[in-house]
């Protein structure tokens, strides 16, 4: 029984998820232990009764059974179009881990899939890619377009969402593309560094609006700083950005996307739960459901 995460911190790598304990605040006495081939794991996470009294009958039952369950961490717990999540990046959500590229663009493309048909408003969520392709040397504004932003805009997208990470940090972009505006949203007062990736995003936006051509290049985008809820936790920006995400598809402020009351670790409960047990209604529509699934 080799020992992963445990009390004294350090690093484990399983299918290129690495994580550092040691800059991370998880419960105290957490241990997490790899079985044979690190396939499979336990745990002894548990959710706190502070944390269970602000929960549902039914997302308490489904982290109930996921804590006491072991865990292979090829099974899937939730499949979308975008993407999936296994059950290590379950436990990971609970114990307050940052969420990484791939958990954020399966996220977003939950809320995308789950959005009003009736609304005037069309929302489109850019791959998580496309940023990180920005904040390259010399990026082709053309190539960027048409590998993740025609597709969108040809689907009647009216307004397009782009997830920012750099530097650890998660943030959101808004582009209304009918009316030439955008909107910036961030879980964190302003802090260095953070305008700097919104500004080069922003640029390419004005170049795809300009068809290209550096003579027609303007600044049609002048993004504008929404004000927003400050995240709880010192890693909750990706959560936020999937909650902003929520609340700007649904029509809700973005000031006000949690109650009050709910602390970082009732944000993570929920949202590990609505995952378990959205997934798990996922399995059973198809014929999928896997032996251990917990019965609701």
């Amino acid at each position: 029984m080799g020992l992963g995460w445990g009390e004294n911190g350090g690093d484990v790598k399983i299918d290129g998820f690495v994580e550092s304990l040691t800059t991370i605040p998880f419960p105290d006495g957490f241990i997490i232990k790899f079985l044979g081939d690190k396939d499979t794991f336990v745990h002894n996470y548990k959710v706190s009764a502070d944390v269970a009294a602000l929960l549902t009958e039914e997302e308490q039952k489904a982290l109930n059974h996921f804590c006491i369950c072991r865990c292979n961490n090829f099974i899937k717990v939730y499949e979308g179009s975008a993407g999936s999540i296994t059950r290590l990046e379950i436990l990971n959500i609970l114990r307050g881990g940052r969420l990484d590229d791939s958990l954020v663009d399966t996220l977003l493309d939950l809320v995308r899939e789950n959005q009003r048909a009736s609304s005037s408003i069309k929302f489109g969520v850019v791959p998580v890619w496309f940023s990180h392709q920005i904040h390259v040397l010399k990026p082709d504004y053309q190539e960027l377009h048409d590998i993740y932003i025609k597709r969108l805009v040809d689907e009647g997208c009216t307004n397009l969402l782009v997830p920012i990470v750099q530097g650890d940090h998660w943030h959101l972009l808004e582009f209304d593309v009918e009316n030439d505006i955008a909107r910036h949203y961030d879980s964190l007062k302003e802090r260095s560094g953070h305008w700097d990736p919104v500004l080069n995003i922003v640029k390419a936006f004005n170049y795809i609006k300009a068809g290209f051509n550096e003579n027609q290049l303007r600044s049609v985008f002048d993004p504008i700083k929404v004000p927003c809820e400050e995240q709880k936790g010192s890693y909750d920006c990706g959560i936020y950005v999937y909650q902003f995400v929520q609340a700007i598809t649904e029509g809700r402020d973005v000031l006000h996307v949690t109650p009050e009351e709910h602390n970082t670790w009732v944000v993570r409960a929920k949202l590990a739960a609505y995952l378990l047990i959205e997934g798990r209604k996922r399995k059973k529509e198809v014929g999928k459901l896997d032996d251990d699934d917990v019965e609701m």
